[in-house]
């Protein structure tokens, strides 16, 4: 979204999902254990899978994955915010998708989708944040032909 803001004509469409543009989006259980919560509780809390899938692609190997958690961990405490002005000057197509049961509430991923002007919404019921890998099958074709319609 923030490509599609500051280099319009770069951007043909955008799908986002689990998107948050500040910090307070992602409701205050999750952004308390960021906060508060150790680099170790983190990454207990991930998924092993993601560990593995790292492991297997990186070239700093898994000893590595702390150190990215940790640098993601900044990352999601500081994130870009994107004011609704920001989001209504968005003249790409947008596709705002987001699971039922995602960190970043409900309520958050409706102002991203109100505030754009060209947004369609697909949440994905039964489904937390990473909609991308848990969902393909049905995702997928979603994507494809909301990226594949005419302008």
């Amino acid at each position: 979204m923030v490509l599609a803001r500051r280099h319009p004509s770069l951007v043909g469409r955008v799908v986002v999902s689990g998107a948050a543009v500040r910090a307070e989006g992602m409701g205050p259980a999750a952004l308390k254990r960021l906060r508060e919560g150790s680099l170790e509780e983190l990454l207990t809390a991930l998924p092993a899978a993601y560990k593995a899938a790292y492991s297997r692609a990186s070239p700093d190997g898994p000893q590595h994955w702390a150190v990215v958690v940790g640098k993601s961990r900044e990352l999601w405490l500081t994130p870009v915010v994107l004011e609704d002005a920001d989001l209504a000057a968005i003249a790409a197509p947008t596709l705002v998708v987001a699971g039922d049961h995602d960190f970043v509430t409900l309520d958050h991923t409706l102002r991203i989708f109100r505030a754009l002007p060209k947004a369609e919404l697909c949440i994905l019921p039964g489904t937390g944040h990473a909609t991308f890998q848990t969902e393909a099958e049905v995702l997928d074709p979603i994507i494809l032909s909301f990226l594949d319609r005419p302008r």
